[in-house]
């Protein structure tokens, strides 16, 4: 294991290491959406189709704009598809996740909730239901935008401003979800992790958003 030579060096690997999983994460599952595409037209059902058709309602709550457009499984099923459309509906549906609020508003909420869930040593059903829907809602647009991005390269090409504007909702997404399963990781941990990171400012929302806190 490497040494480190004080407990700040130790804290910024871990930081590190955090941050690389995420990336990672996010381009290996963009490389399956791509995967994906190519094959769709005679491939079975994906994992992640048959969680989509297991759960219309949510998709329905969630992302009531997106799913009166494409349907129930929220499908892109080829190039007769409205695109534009999906990111607009994608976009309404996104600001959602936060209603009237700033999304840095939300994290922090939810950021105290834990803090206050870990010091009790218990979390409520009404918090992990919260915590669960926020993780959603944001996984659903991530995943549509992708595939939709995934469909915008085929049919206009890697530079079209159209797969620009769905890979950055995708991103905006992708950030959310992260950055709830971020505190709910440390706060699983249970050693004041959440609220140390929490108290210096280190969680991946407090860096993105440090401009407009």
């Amino acid at each position: 294991m490497p040494r480190y030579s004080s407990d700040q060096e130790r804290q910024d690997a871990r930081r590190r290491t955090r941050r690389e999983y995420y990336a990672r994460n996010r381009e290996s599952e963009r490389a399956r959406a791509r995967e994906r595409w190519s094959r769709r037209t005679d491939a079975p059902a994906t994992r992640r189709e048959r969680v989509r058709a297991a759960a219309p309602s949510a998709q329905r709550i969630l992302l009531p704009a997106t799913s009166a457009h494409l349907g129930e499984g929220l499908q892109i099923h080829d190039a007769r598809t409205d695109l534009k459309q999906v990111l607009v509906t994608l976009q309404q549906d996104l600001r959602g996740w936060s209603g009237n609020l700033h999304l840095a508003t939300i994290h922090d909420q939810l950021a105290l909730k834990l803090i206050d869930a870990e010091q009790r040593k218990r979390r409520s059903q009404k918090l992990q239901r919260e915590l669960l829907i926020k993780i959603q809602h944001a996984t659903f647009v991530y995943d549509v935008a992708s595939d939709a991005m995934d469909a915008a390269i085929s049919q206009r090409g890697l530079r079209s401003k159209l797969v620009g504007r769905l890979d950055a909702l995708a991103t905006e997404a992708y950030d959310l979800k992260a950055g709830v399963e971020e505190m709910v990781l440390l706060s699983d941990l249970d050693n004041g992790s959440l609220k140390r990171e929490y108290n210096e400012g280190r969680l991946s929302w407090q860096r993105r958003y440090a401009d407009t806190m």
